[in-house]
């Protein structure tokens, strides 16, 4: 088996963000999850200091369904399957619980939130945006190792499984058989499992959680969340009797009249604005047993630290705290309750999250009458004198990104090679290609006959590097770095990831990547995820360039966005002529066809000089 270190090595080198985990799942350090690394050093500085570390990979991108066999997972697996089909062939992993973890992609960067019960299924969670989860080779408290089980590329995610991570609330799985509970029963019913509750001395968090649950199991159709807190709260506004012993709680057909009326959920009967932190304030107050909600108390509050990305429900605490005895379930219910009097968590509904109120002081006033803003040549017409529109408008500042995003063979090479020849006698300039051919490369840089690619000692004054992959890790800090492509396949959901590596490398230069896009498509490969962390996003179409997104405008100059520029590339590819703005063409509303013909305005080009 390979060592902790080399595996994690290799989930990096596959464009993944890996953190250290420990045998209970925790991450072992500081911030948790906001530690995660996709750089080699800090993967070896990490399995330097814990060897024997299991890996966490973030989840951010990726849809997973965890099926966990210790809680009905395999059964919901048979039940989807049988109703969904199999799934596409898709990376798996077996946990060494015996459950599955089936890897998609997130298609559409459709927000998909950390949950548990995907679909209304006993023991399928989802991990998702802000999550991780555990992979292989890494080990399990069983004694068991976590295992591929099909080393397929990850597949998108079909779009009943979109469908059902977004919606609400599912109906039931199956059958609820003879204990079924049907429409028309269903309130009175779980009013009276709650009134039952109450009368015990339960919370309304723990009643809500249990009617959840039972809804779920036995409900046909299931009630809505919101028509479960309504039952809770409303027999939540009795005082509990606990020596009561009847099954029916006071007062039931009042109870069933509150339900449709929007109340609030009362809050635990428990003393209020105690100190989160000191356990001995109000420890004696809960179930007559102070040291079992001291010892209860210390897990919870060294199980949320590490948890501070993440939104979870009680059943998902409960579960990874190992806690199964009602009681300290309502221990676990009374801890987040005062978490959430002291503004460290926030609940939703059933739902938790973690407040984090870390930030980072900008000392601004610092920086007054500082520049980090490089004066960059950008590419221009040298016979005719032509430019771009947005050259002398747009700023680019240390550390940005700029990306072209163009269909093959429409100018971005161009324009890059030009950024090279433009700028190397001002700065310290490294080209990045991936199709790079000595002579072919050299015969291009000599037709820029405007200025001399060598310098005195007969050198290039530029470096020029074939790449491929791991860009980040060759990244320049202090200079131009001009990336001439990045081909991702079918993995072009990663660029984000790419680019945000590429930028936390960047110091006092920046990084111009360029990257494929699909003829007719406003954005390059990858959408959205391309264009969020550029602060300059140019798109390249047949003779045509246009300004998606310039982030920092130059006092008193016109705003570029949305601008088209035309153009045409001459001398074998390397020299930009007649660059001038244009716009859509009126009379064909920029499809260049009329009346089934090219359009006469335009010439069939849909754009005309502005």
């Amino acid at each position: 088996m390979a060592s902790m270190l080399e595996a994690a090595l290799s989930w990096v080198e596959h464009g993944f963000k890996v953190i250290p985990v420990a045998l209970n799942k925790q991450p072992l350090t500081a911030h948790g999850l906001k530690d995660c690394t996709q750089m080699k050093d800090g993967v070896r500085n990490y399995w330097g200091k814990w060897p024997d570390a299991g890996i966490g990979v973030v989840t951010d991108g990726l849809i997973v369904l965890d099926f966990d066999a210790a809680h009905g997972g395999l059964d919901s697996l048979e039940a989807i399957t049988q109703k969904y089909g199999s799934f596409p062939d898709t990376r798996t992993h077996m946990t060494g619980g015996g459950g599955f973890h089936y890897i998609f992609r997130n298609p559409n960067g459709r927000n998909i939130r950390n949950t548990v019960g995907f679909g209304g299924y006993q023991g399928v969670d989802i991990r998702a945006n802000g999550g991780y989860i555990v992979v292989p080779p890494s080990p399990h408290p069983s004694g068991k190792a976590y295992k591929v089980t099909d080393k397929s590329a990850i597949a998108p995610a079909p779009q009943w499984i979109l469908d059902l991570c977004t919606e609400r609330r599912q109906a039931a799985i199956a059958d609820p058989g003879q204990d079924a509970i049907q429409e028309g029963q269903r309130d009175a019913t779980l009013t009276s499992l709650a009134g039952t509750m109450r009368r015990r001395g339960m919370s309304v968090e723990a009643i809500e959680a249990a009617l959840t649950a039972e809804n779920i199991r036995r409900c046909h159709p299931p009630l809505s969340d919101k028509d479960i807190a309504r039952i809770a709260a409303s027999v939540s506004r009795y005082t509990p009797e606990p020596s009561a012993t009847t099954t029916d709680p006071p007062d039931i057909d009042q109870a069933l009249a509150e339900i449709n009326k929007p109340n609030k959920p009362n809050k635990p009967n428990i003393p209020n604005k105690l100190n989160f932190l000191n356990i001995s304030e109000h420890s004696e107050h809960f179930e007559g047993n102070p040291q079992a909600y001291k010892n209860i108390s210390r897990l919870v509050e060294k199980w949320l630290p590490f948890h501070k990305g993440e939104t979870f429900d009680l059943d998902t605490i409960c579960r990874q705290l190992g806690v199964t005895d009602r009681d300290d379930r309502h221990r676990v219910v009374v801890r987040l309750f005062h978490a959430v009097e002291a503004d460290l968590l926030k609940k939703d509904g059933r739902l938790y999250s973690y407040i984090d109120k870390t930030y980072k002081l900008v000392p601004w006033e610092m920086a007054t009458g500082e520049d980090d803003t490089l004066d960059v040549t950008w590419p221009y017409g040298h016979e005719d004198g032509s430019a771009f529109g947005f050259a002398d408008a747009v700023s680019v500042s240390q550390g940005d990104v700029v990306v072209l995003a163009g269909v093959s063979n429409m100018g971005k090479t161009a324009f890059c090679l030009n950024m090279v020849v433009d700028n190397m006698d001002r700065y310290s300039v490294t080209y990045m290609g991936n199709e790079i051919k000595p002579a072919k490369f050299a015969r291009r840089i000599n037709r820029m006959n405007w200025a001399n690619p060598i310098d005195e000692e007969g050198r290039p004054k530029f470096e020029t590097i074939e790449r491929h992959e791991k860009w980040a890790d060759i990244i320049r800090p202090d200079s131009i770095n001009i990336i001439d492509w990045i081909n991702l396949g079918d993995n072009f959901y990663q660029i984000g990831r790419i680019i945000e590596g590429i930028q936390e490398r960047l110091k006092m230069g920046i990084a111009v990547i360029s990257i494929q896009k699909s003829e007719g498509k406003t954005l390059g490969l990858g959408g959205g995820f391309s264009e969020h962390l550029s602060s300059l996003y140019l798109t390249f179409d047949f003779e045509r360039l246009h300004v998606r997104k310039a982030k920092e405008i130059r006092p008193g100059r016109p705003n570029p966005n949305g601008k088209d520029y035309g153009f045409t590339i001459v001398d074998g590819g390397s020299k930009f002529h007649h660059i001038r703005e244009i716009k859509k063409c009126r009379a064909c509303g920029g499809t260049g066809q009329k009346k089934g013909a090219d359009c006469d305005n335009c010439m069939g080009k849909g754009m005309v000089d502005a």
